[in-house]
């Protein structure tokens, strides 16, 4: 208890928690706010598209739905 009350004493990590929420932690996120979601974006679809098609032998057309359905659960709220 005494360390965490040092460390609270000296730096409040609660008030960028709603900026985490919104841009993560992730190293681009170092590239700037403004680019931040086209990164994400990208990284993603690399992920699909390479790793997963490459790895499991997943067709492109399959890929495609996938990132379709991934995106539909990602604007749910």
């Amino acid at each position: 208890m005494d360390i965490s009350t040092q460390i609270m004493s000296k730096i409040k990590p609660l008030k960028y928690f709603k900026a985490y929420l919104k841009s993560g932690a992730y190293p681009f996120v170092l590239e700037g706010n403004s680019s931040y979601h086209q990164r994400l974006v990208e990284i993603v679809t690399e992920t699909l598209t390479y790793d997963i098609a490459t790895i499991y032998n997943v067709p492109l057309s399959n890929i495609t739905s996938l990132q379709k359905l991934l995106e539909i659960i990602c604007r749910m709220d």
